[in-house]
């Protein structure tokens, strides 16, 4: 099915550059980010696209962590409740042990901590009278699908020259 006949009538989400591809005319990983003019003219997708940019997360730190998500939730790409989620996910990696400057591939350290809790839940589910031990085990397996779901978007947004819109 040719959906590029569809998605051609539908209007922009980001606004466009000069080549109509508004995340064409962005800084790749480790380029120079958009000064703040430029970044008060862009969408919300496009200020994700040039703040993302600016990151690695198949190679980032706690520390980088936690300016991504402030960065993307004062541009207003994060509401409260998905910003409380990476913070917290950023807990996670502290309690894991991972040191604020050391860089981890944050998708498959997600995708690791996913497997372990759905071990746990799986376990808990055999155990009798193991009620508010499997939901609290189930709310944190929820929220770990959340993170991952925005770091899949991260990563879709960083490794696709059409960034977010390739996943659409």
């Amino acid at each position: 099915m040719d959906i590029s006949s569809i998605t051609s009538r539908l209007p922009s989400l980001t606004g466009s550059g000069s080549s109509g591809n508004p995340f064409l005319n962005l800084p790749s990983i480790g380029g120079t980010p958009p000064n703040s003019a430029t970044m008060s003219a862009l969408g919300p997708t496009a200020k994700a696209r040039a703040i993302l940019a600016q990151y690695d997360i198949h190679q980032i730190s706690p520390r980088e962590l936690s300016e991504v998500v402030q960065k993307l939730t004062d541009a207003g790409v994060l509401s409260p409740g998905d910003a409380q989620d990476l913070t917290q996910l950023r807990l996670n990696m502290d309690s894991e042990g991972i040191q604020a400057d050391e860089t981890i591939d944050l998708p498959s350290f997600l995708t690791k901590q996913i497997n372990d809790q759905s071990n746990a839940v799986e376990q808990l589910q055999s155990q009798p009278d193991s009620n508010s031990e499997m939901t609290a085990a189930k709310t944190k397996l929820d929220t770990l699908n959340r993170q991952l779901a925005w770091v899949q978007k991260f990563t879709a947004v960083q490794d696709s020259p059409a960034g977010i819109q390739a996943v659409v």
